[in-house]
C-alpha cells in the first residue's frame, strides 16, 4: 500500500493523483483505492453514448485502423490498398472531430 501511505503523507502525491486519468486502464477496485489515496474521487472518461457524433466518429476509425494496420499504422513503409483507405478515413475523421472542437484546417 505504498502509494496509500505516501498520499497520507505528501499533499503532492495527492495532487499528483488527482490529475491521473486512469479510469480506463485500472480495475474498479484499483480505481477505488487511488481514489481514496488522492482523497477524492479521479476524473472518469464520458461514457461513450455522451460523446459528440465527430468523437464516436474518430474512434471508430481508429479502432477499425488499429485492426487492420496495427497501432504503429504510421510507420508503415508499404501500407496495403486496405489500409490506406483506413489511414484515410481515420485522417479524415481526426480531422471532423478537430473542426468540431474549433481547429482550423491549417
Amino acid at each position: 500500500m505504498w502509494i496509500e501511505e505516501q498520499a497520507s503523507r505528501n499533499e503532492r502525491v495527492r495532487l499528483a493523483l488527482r490529475g491521473a486519468w486512469v479510469d480506463t486502464y485500472v480495475k474498479p477496485a484499483t480505481l477505488a483505492r487511488l481514489d481514496r489515496a488522492a482523497g477524492e474521487k479521479l476524473a472518469r472518461a464520458r461514457p461513450r453514448e455522451e460523446w459528440s457524433p465527430e468523437m464516436r466518429a474518430y474512434d471508430d476509425a481508429k479502432r477499425a485502423l488499429h485492426a487492420i494496420a496495427g497501432p504503429e499504422w504510421y510507420v508503415l513503409e508499404h501500407p496495403t490498398a486496405e489500409q490506406l483507405v483506413a489511414i484515410r478515413s481515420y485522417r479524415a475523421a481526426e480531422r471532423r472531430w478537430m473542426k468540431s472542437h474549433g481547429a482550423s484546417d491549417d
